[in-house]
């Protein structure tokens, strides 16, 4: 803003998007929704897990058994200093109900990374004769 006070810094996913894309780059390619490396990881998941738009093979969740075969362990990656983003794991059984109060899941750590991310690293818990722990799917929801 030469000439005048500075403007308030522009945050959020505008600001990535900015950054992200060259300028004059068409709405169609940068809109939340859109996916120009065709990775099935819409924009708006690319900003919320820190993954590159336009390179597709950036996984935004990893998968392990625990070793000590309780549970199952996923690492994730979130931009921290988003405070226009709120992340929750759920869990369900059958893909149609979910439990969004985060009971069963457990946070291991936190990491944070010199680029502003945090790798999570959290774990199913499983309970013996719980009729879920047979069949149990893990999502992380990130709302705006």
């Amino acid at each position: 803003t030469l000439g005048s006070a500075n403007s308030l810094p522009v945050l959020g996913y505008a600001a990535w998007a900015a950054a992200t894309f060259a300028p004059g780059t068409a709405v169609e390619i940068t809109a939340p929704d859109a996916d120009p490396d065709g990775d099935g990881i819409s924009n708006f998941g690319e900003y919320a897990f820190v993954t590159p738009p336009l390179r597709t093979g950036s996984a935004p969740l990893r998968i392990a058994p625990n070793p000590t075969g309780e549970g199952l362990t996923f690492v994730y990656r979130k931009r921290s200093q988003a405070a226009d983003l709120t992340y929750r794991l759920d869990v369900s059984s059958d893909l149609r109900t979910w439990d969004t109060t985060g009971s069963r899941i457990q946070v291991l750590g936190e990491v944070p990374q010199p680029d502003g991310s945090t790798w999570v690293t959290a774990r199913l818990q499983t309970n013996v004769g719980d009729p879920g722990s047979r069949a149990s799917f893990v999502r992380i929801t990130v709302l705006p």
